[in-house]
């Protein structure tokens, strides 16, 4: 489990904004510490309290508008959806990617010692931020297992009577996003991938570039990187040219081009980082 699976993690932020109203194809983790802030969720406008937790997929627009008369402190944290693939590995391992699908969001609020808890594992989680080593990477990865952990135990305690009916076209979202995680590898286009949704193409483009706010052709073109960093994490001593064909890229040249658009490395330089953190790794024990 050599990687970091988060994008961005937030710890306590402080920073008053204006309303901030967005939506992403990502997974998020929103924490409330304290201050005054009303949220856009699901078409919903909440109060929040300091304690709740939000977890949602990002295609439903949402923000907070806040009350600059406090402060207003959260942490946050988001994540692509094939990030949990490592942990869908591990033996006996549940879904913990039930409480981010794409029709449901969710609203806990801790107190007590779940409170704790989870406040816990946030500022341990941002103790961990420094260091690129094997070890530090792994440290971080289990921290955040704990609290998708924690999230799926609040999920499973709670999911019953929160969960939203899907809109038809969040529905349909879905099944293209679906198709794209199934089907990357292959040859896509935006006409094969509207005819197996047996919708038109414009409709298609038009609907995911107003969920997403990104083209079918620039999320098949992330999922396919988001890939190739996991295959070249799991098979550092994999071929360039094997990780291209395996993700959907037709040429290596392409390929490489995409890779450090997205990354800022080479495919070569970053294999070779992931080798030298492993051997430090082993150097280390």
């Amino acid at each position: 489990m050599l990687m970091q699976e988060y994008d961005t993690f937030n710890y306590r932020l402080d920073s008053n904004m204006k309303p901030y109203i967005h939506s992403h194809t990502a997974n998020e983790i929103y924490y409330f510490h304290s201050g005054k802030c009303q949220y856009l969720l699901g078409g919903e406008l909440v109060d929040l309290i300091p304690g709740d937790l939000v977890v949602m997929n990002g295609i439903r627009e949402h923000g907070p508008i806040m009350d600059n008369s406090m402060r207003y402190i959260r942490s946050t944290m988001m994540f692509e959806r094939e990030a949990l693939r490592n942990f869908a590995l591990v033996p006996g391992m549940v879904d913990l990617s039930k409480p981010f699908q794409v029709e449901t969001s969710y609203r806990w609020n801790l107190q007590g010692a779940l409170k704790d808890e989870f406040e816990l594992l946030l500022q341990q989680l941002n103790g961990l931020q420094e260091g690129n080593s094997a070890v530090a990477l792994n440290r971080r990865s289990l921290k955040f297992y704990e609290i998708l952990l924690f999230i799926y135990a609040r999920f499973e305690e709670h999911a019953d009577g929160l969960t939203s009916a899907p809109s038809e076209q969040e529905q349909l979202i879905h099944r293209v996003l679906s198709y794209i995680d199934r089907h990357f590898a292959e040859e896509l286009s935006g006409e094969g991938i509207a005819e197996q949704m047996h919708v038109s193409k414009f409709y298609l483009m038009k609907l995911f570039k107003r969920y997403t706010k990104e083209t079918v052709f620039d999320y098949v073109t992330k999922r396919r990187i988001a890939e190739a960093k996991v295959h070249f994490h799991s098979n550092p001593g994999h071929s360039v040219t094997d990780v291209c064909h395996r993700t959907g890229f037709k040429d290596a040249s392409h390929f490489s081009r995409t890779f450090k658009k997205h990354t800022g490395l080479s495919p070569e330089q970053y294999r070779r980082l992931l080798l030298r953190a492993g051997n430090d790794s082993h150097a280390e024990r």
